[in-house]
């Protein structure tokens, strides 16, 4: 029968959940007191943990099987991993779950249940081989029949699953077919080649026996008495499975890789991420993700570990180029050389943050550096200004210079939206390091829906804003659409949109390592935004816990089949 998540909780977690929430209030003043600086300290001020690096004996901890860990999980409204759409649900599910492939730490596809593959056709066909012996929770074997179900299942674009982005409506995918003479290959057959096909290949297999159709998985969507199964390192405890409360994972002792040497991972249920930050620092869960810009663990009387990692939100100056002034290159390298990033990154975001020259993830294969970061350099923004014309400085410090219609001061707006204090904050910076250079700039501050429409419009001189790129490499996303709409718009380059096009259809690694180098140059040179930074997160964990990889953004329990405890 299925349960609803909307009953009432019982006066034992009503008042657990009230004393949590009164004593996360109490954590406030610590938190804002301080933040991450390059180490944690413990209530007497010792180090005890750096950057992702713990503070042991020189004995080798050797790891050892068995026990359990805890980890927050949010209120789920789905047991279905292509219909999860919080980062927290969608990861603890993940560590039931595999893909024919995953992204490594570097963002660079690798095989999971893809044991091989041959591109062929010059691209337009990819011949995929399936592991074989991998067997679902239930025992059933994985076949070809379940990832092309997954795949059509994805593809037919009606489960609303984040899942679906990339596959639904591709103008170059066509269909996933088995091989006729290999229950455990598939073919993908393309219309033209694509770029990121193995990033695509990333969802989760579902079982075909189990989940049937997409009409039927939406019918359960809720139906909490319907666990998942899939094919990961740890299964769903049908004992101690509970919606309401916590979700408890035990080791699969079937899994295709291995044992793992964690027993079990218990997944608590918070109501929000408040309280989830309070059972930490309580030491009630042994993980937690944390994008907190305030983050400081002084009051925590237990020894933790951090491990950074860059997000996918990326922070940026778009321009209207149709702007007198800002159509001038010459202007947009010296504004870029008058903002300091890294003194917005420490002041705004107490270091959460990293420079970056283009809206590519500063993790990823595909990123390079050194195309022209322009640090803060005041003599250089004034030698531009010179150079494009700006010339005179008035009574008030402000540049102008002479045109056939007269004196013209350098001004123009900089609009951001108001529900973003820390845009506000960085505005505030952006607009006192430009005056300080004489260029005057009007601020605009804007309500989400007026904002947006003066977006679409182009009602805006720049504009500073953010949007998280793709998870898969993907240029014309990250440059053209950001926050599903925009940012260069009237901005026009053929040399950029012959890079972009040819980067889609490039399915050599090589070649589009190389395709990817060439317009991170152009962008870096020509600007045709400002690429600032992407804000960076934090995996806290408890020191006991060992064997942690590097996290990923999106999948903060990469190789939990390696965790284990020290005892």
């Amino acid at each position: 029968m299925e349960r609803n998540l909307s009953d009432t909780c019982t006066m034992r977690k009503r008042i657990i959940a009230f004393l949590y929430y009164i004593f996360a209030l109490l954590l406030v003043a610590t938190f804002l007191a301080g933040c991450f600086h390059n180490y944690i300290t413990d209530p007497l001020g010792n180090a005890t943990v750096q950057e992702g690096h713990e503070i042991d004996s020189l004995e080798e901890v050797l790891p050892q099987k068995g026990g359990e860990i805890r980890v927050p999980v949010p209120v789920p409204d789905t047991f279905n991993p292509l219909l999860a759409h919080t980062k927290g649900l969608s990861g603890f599910l993940g560590i039931m779950f595999e893909g024919l492939f995953e992204l490594s730490e570097d963002q660079s596809p690798v095989p999971v249940l893809a044991h091989s593959w041959e591109v062929q056709e010059d691209g337009r066909v990819w011949h995929i081989k399936i592991r074989e012996g991998v067997k679902f929770h239930d025992e059933h074997e994985l076949t070809a029949e379940d990832v092309i179900f997954t795949f059509k299942a994805l593809q037919e674009g009606i489960l609303g699953s984040p899942y679906e982005r990339g596959l639904v409506a591709h103008p170059d995918i066509e269909t996933m077919v088995a091989d006729e003479n290999d229950a455990f290959a598939v073919y993908v057959h393309l219309f033209e080649p694509v770029h990121n096909m193995r990033e695509l290949l990333t969802f989760p297999i579902l079982p075909l026996h189990v989940y049937q159709s997409n009409a039927f998985m939406l019918e359960n969507k809720g139906n909490f008495d319907f666990l998942p199964i899939g094919t990961g390192p740890f299964k769903a405890d049908s004992a101690r499975f509970d919606a309401l409360s916590h979700l408890r994972v035990v080791r699969n002792q079937d899994w295709w890789g291995g044992e793992t040497y964690l027993e079990s991972v218990l997944g608590l249920v918070y109501e929000d991420e408040t309280l989830a930050r309070a059972a930490f620092v309580l030491g009630e869960i042994d993980v937690f993700d944390s994008v907190e810009l305030f983050a400081s663990v002084h009051a925590i009387g237990r020894q933790i570990q951090r491990h950074t990692f860059v997000t996918s939100r990326f922070e940026f100056i778009g321009f209207n180029h149709a702007h007198p002034i800002l159509s001038d290159l010459l202007v947009r390298r010296a504004i870029a050389h008058a903002i300091d990033r890294q003194q917005i990154i420490t002041v705004v975001y107490n270091g959460n943050a990293q420079n970056t020259e283009a809206p590519v993830l500063p993790s990823s294969w595909l990123y390079r550096s050194g195309h022209g970061i322009f640090d803060a350099d005041i003599n250089k923004t004034s030698e531009l200004l010179i150079q494009a014309g700006w010339t005179g400085v008035d009574e008030n410090g402000i540049r102008f210079k002479e045109t056939e219609t007269g004196h013209m001061p350098m001004n123009f707006r900089l609009l951001t939206n108001m529900e973003s204090g820390l845009r506000r904050h960085a505005q505030e910076l952006i607009v006192n390091q430009l005056e300080a250079v004489g260029i005057s700039v009007e601020v605009q501050i804007l309500p989400l829906d007026e904002f947006a429409e003066a977006l679409r419009t182009m009602d805006f001189d720049a504009v500073l804003t953010g949007y998280s790129v793709a998870r898969f490499p993907d240029l014309s996303f990250n440059l053209y659409l950001g926050d599903g709409a925009l940012p260069i718009t009237f901005y026009e380059s053929d040399a950029l949109d012959l890079l972009m096009n040819e980067a889609a259809r490039e399915y050599d690694q090589e070649r589009l390592s190389e395709i990817y180098v060439d317009a991170q140059k152009y962008i870096s040179e020509q600007l045709p935004v400002i690429s600032l930074y992407f804000r960076t997160g934090s995996l806290l964990v408890d020191k006991s816990v060992k064997g942690i990889m590097v996290p990923v953004s999106q999948d903060i329990y990469r190789g939990i089949d390696k965790w284990h405890i020290s005892r």
